[in-house]
Protein backbone atom coordinates (compact mmCIF):
# COMPACT_ATOMS: atom_id res chain seq x y z
CA UNK A 1 0.00 0.00 0.00
CA UNK A 2 2.87 2.77 0.79
CA UNK A 3 4.32 1.66 -2.59
CA UNK A 4 1.33 2.45 -4.22
CA UNK A 5 1.00 5.53 -2.41
CA UNK A 6 4.93 6.65 -3.11
CA UNK A 7 4.21 5.55 -7.18
CA UNK A 8 1.15 8.22 -7.21
CA UNK A 9 2.88 10.68 -5.11
CA UNK A 10 6.16 10.69 -7.79
CA UNK A 11 3.46 10.15 -10.91
CA UNK A 12 1.58 13.27 -9.63
CA UNK A 13 4.73 15.26 -9.04
CA UNK A 14 6.22 14.30 -12.65
CA UNK A 15 3.02 15.50 -14.26
CA UNK A 16 3.37 18.47 -12.14
CA UNK A 17 7.28 19.43 -13.12
CA UNK A 18 6.42 18.18 -16.80
CA UNK A 19 3.27 20.92 -17.13
CA UNK A 20 5.58 23.92 -15.90
CA UNK A 21 6.84 25.51 -18.69
CA UNK A 22 10.02 25.49 -19.61
CA UNK A 23 11.78 29.32 -19.48
CA UNK A 24 11.16 30.25 -23.22
CA UNK A 25 13.63 33.43 -23.32
CA UNK A 26 17.24 32.46 -22.60
CA UNK A 27 19.64 33.56 -19.97
CA UNK A 28 23.27 34.12 -20.13
CA UNK A 29 26.37 34.78 -17.54
CA UNK A 30 28.82 37.60 -18.69
CA UNK A 31 31.75 39.28 -17.91
CA UNK A 32 32.01 42.52 -19.59
CA UNK A 33 35.47 44.64 -19.41
CA UNK A 34 35.91 47.37 -17.53
CA UNK A 35 39.16 49.72 -18.16
CA UNK A 36 37.43 52.18 -15.72
CA UNK A 37 37.88 49.89 -13.38
CA UNK A 38 40.65 47.84 -14.28
CA UNK A 39 38.34 44.56 -13.77
CA UNK A 40 35.44 42.70 -15.50
CA UNK A 41 32.21 43.98 -14.38
CA UNK A 42 30.02 40.57 -14.37
CA UNK A 43 25.91 40.11 -15.44
CA UNK A 44 23.14 37.95 -15.97
CA UNK A 45 21.40 38.62 -19.65
CA UNK A 46 17.82 37.44 -20.36
CA UNK A 47 16.85 37.50 -24.15
CA UNK A 48 13.36 36.82 -24.96
CA UNK A 49 12.13 34.35 -27.78
CA UNK A 50 11.03 37.01 -29.76
CA UNK A 51 14.85 38.52 -29.83
CA UNK A 52 15.20 40.72 -32.79
CA UNK A 53 18.75 42.93 -33.17
CA UNK A 54 18.11 46.63 -31.91
CA UNK A 55 15.59 45.49 -29.33
CA UNK A 56 15.29 47.72 -26.60
CA UNK A 57 16.70 46.61 -23.18
CA UNK A 58 15.88 47.04 -19.72
CA UNK A 59 18.55 47.32 -16.89
CA UNK A 60 17.57 45.70 -13.71
CA UNK A 61 19.86 47.23 -10.92
CA UNK A 62 19.86 45.16 -7.47
CA UNK A 63 20.03 46.57 -3.95
CA UNK A 64 22.85 47.15 -1.03
CA UNK A 65 24.24 43.47 -0.30
CA UNK A 66 23.03 42.07 -3.53
CA UNK A 67 24.55 40.66 -6.93
CA UNK A 68 23.87 40.21 -10.65
CA UNK A 69 21.13 37.15 -9.85
CA UNK A 70 19.29 38.79 -7.11
CA UNK A 71 16.49 39.94 -9.71
CA UNK A 72 16.99 36.35 -11.30
CA UNK A 73 16.47 34.53 -8.18
CA UNK A 74 14.23 36.61 -5.72
CA UNK A 75 12.56 38.80 -8.26
CA UNK A 76 12.03 35.61 -11.06
CA UNK A 77 12.70 38.00 -13.81
CA UNK A 78 12.85 34.73 -16.44
CA UNK A 79 9.52 33.28 -15.50
CA UNK A 80 8.44 37.01 -15.42
CA UNK A 81 9.38 38.15 -18.69
CA UNK A 82 8.24 34.78 -20.31
CA UNK A 83 5.09 35.55 -18.98
CA UNK A 84 4.77 39.11 -20.19
CA UNK A 85 6.38 38.94 -23.26
CA UNK A 86 4.02 36.01 -24.14
CA UNK A 87 0.71 38.53 -24.64
CA UNK A 88 -0.19 39.85 -27.91
CA UNK A 89 0.47 43.63 -26.91
CA UNK A 90 3.71 43.08 -25.27
CA UNK A 91 6.82 44.56 -26.67
CA UNK A 92 10.04 42.19 -25.77
CA UNK A 93 13.21 43.42 -24.78
CA UNK A 94 15.60 42.32 -23.28
CA UNK A 95 17.05 42.24 -20.03
CA UNK A 96 20.93 43.33 -18.77
CA UNK A 97 21.45 42.81 -14.61
CA UNK A 98 25.18 44.27 -13.54
CA UNK A 99 26.40 42.69 -10.54
CA UNK A 100 28.19 45.88 -8.84
CA UNK A 101 28.85 45.47 -5.14
CA UNK A 102 28.22 47.94 -2.60
CA UNK A 103 29.29 50.92 -5.38
CA UNK A 104 25.95 52.43 -5.64
CA UNK A 105 26.23 52.90 -8.78
CA UNK A 106 27.79 56.24 -8.27
CA UNK A 107 31.71 57.50 -8.80
CA UNK A 108 33.50 56.71 -5.90
CA UNK A 109 37.47 56.82 -6.92
CA UNK A 110 40.08 54.74 -6.10
CA UNK A 111 40.33 51.84 -8.25
CA UNK A 112 40.07 48.62 -6.57
CA UNK A 113 37.98 50.16 -3.53
CA UNK A 114 34.84 52.36 -4.66
CA UNK A 115 35.81 52.62 -8.26
CA UNK A 116 34.47 54.85 -10.28
CA UNK A 117 30.82 52.62 -11.53
CA UNK A 118 29.09 55.84 -12.68
CA UNK A 119 31.83 55.92 -15.55
CA UNK A 120 32.27 52.24 -15.83
CA UNK A 121 29.00 51.37 -16.49
CA UNK A 122 27.95 54.72 -18.57
CA UNK A 123 31.15 54.26 -20.85
CA UNK A 124 32.24 50.74 -20.23
CA UNK A 125 29.32 48.00 -19.67
CA UNK A 126 26.62 49.60 -21.33
CA UNK A 127 28.30 50.44 -24.89
CA UNK A 128 30.18 47.32 -24.71
CA UNK A 129 27.56 45.19 -23.26
CA UNK A 130 24.60 46.46 -26.41
CA UNK A 131 27.21 45.96 -28.76
CA UNK A 132 27.97 42.13 -27.67
CA UNK A 133 24.13 41.60 -27.67
CA UNK A 134 22.88 43.85 -30.56
CA UNK A 135 20.34 45.51 -28.34
CA UNK A 136 19.76 49.04 -27.22
CA UNK A 137 21.99 51.01 -29.06
CA UNK A 138 20.25 54.60 -28.29
CA UNK A 139 18.54 56.33 -25.27
CA UNK A 140 15.03 55.68 -26.40
CA UNK A 141 16.06 52.42 -26.74
CA UNK A 142 17.12 51.41 -22.68
CA UNK A 143 15.08 51.54 -19.59
CA UNK A 144 16.32 51.18 -16.13
CA UNK A 145 14.84 50.01 -12.76
CA UNK A 146 16.49 49.63 -9.77
CA UNK A 147 15.65 48.04 -6.38
CA UNK A 148 16.91 49.66 -2.82
CA UNK A 149 20.31 50.89 -3.85
CA UNK A 150 19.94 50.62 -7.06
CA UNK A 151 17.19 52.93 -7.01
CA UNK A 152 19.55 55.61 -5.84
Amino acid sequence: MIRLLLSLVCAAFALFALSRAAPAGTLEEISVPSPTLEADIPAVIYLPDAFEPGMPVLYLLHGYGGGQRDWLDAGQTAETADSVFAEPEARPMAIVMPGVGNSWYVDGGQVGRHGNWQTALTQDFIPSAEHRLAVGGARERRFVAGLSMGGF
